[in-house]
């Protein structure tokens, strides 16, 4: 979903893009596991049946540029982030929420949304949570 902000010409924006999430590769496993390491996650994103795993059993639209145009997930969700991203009148934002203080904080922020969405909680408490919460931790990570 757009994620609206009320910010000018936000009527084009499009979907957020991005992942919180990467590989690594534990430094402390012994060089052969992490060479295995790296040629699952090679096989993973180059060879045809790592792919099909990819994009069809785990759904990933995956950003490589191993990955053909054709080789998308076909569930309805991938189809309509795929035509979103597609779509040259819109822009799409940075997901750039690594840089949210914890996951405390986004689960009470989800929640808080939820309950708004839900009619229980009113705009100005939602936003209230979200910058008390947002200064606290800003604050105990100093």
């Amino acid at each position: 979903m757009p994620i609206y902000t009320g910010v000018e010409v936000e009527e084009k924006q499009g979907l957020c893009i991005g992942t919180e999430n990467y590989f690594s590769i534990n430094s402390k496993a012994s060089e052969a596991d992490q060479k295995a390491s790296i040629e699952f996650v090679e096989w993973l994103f180059t060879s045809e049946t790592g792919k099909n795993h990819v994009t069809n059993e785990l759904g990933f639209i995956a950003p490589f540029d191993t990955f053909e145009d054709s080789e998308t997930p076909q569930d309805p969700l991938a189809k309509e982030v795929i035509r979103y991203l597609s779509n040259d009148d819109l822009y799409n934002v940075d997901w750039n929420f690594t840089t949210f203080p914890s996951q405390t904080f986004k689960d009470d922020f989800g929640a808080a949304l939820l309950e708004y969405c839900n009619g229980n909680m009113k705009w100005e408490d939602v936003k209230k949570l979200v910058i008390d919460e947002w200064a606290s931790e800003k604050e105990a990570s100093k």
